[in-house]
């Protein structure tokens, strides 16, 4: 899993929930949910941080 534009990997094992199709101004593309299976807690803490950075509108 790669997050950007810090481009920080995990790598984790997770199962795929739900895939759906969008479409958007750049093509088509899809929104998947997966649920974590095997997650340390520094990548944990990764994708917490990540998630503050887009909720608050990006990277500053």
């Amino acid at each position: 899993m790669v997050f950007l534009p810090q481009v920080d990997l995990l790598d984790c094992q997770c199962e795929v929930v739900r895939v759906s199709p969008c479409a958007g101004s750049v093509g088509e593309f899809y929104d998947v949910a997966v649920k974590f299976i095997v997650l340390d807690d520094e990548d944990r803490h990764k994708i917490i941080r990540y998630v503050q950075v887009i909720i608050n509108g990006g990277p500053n």
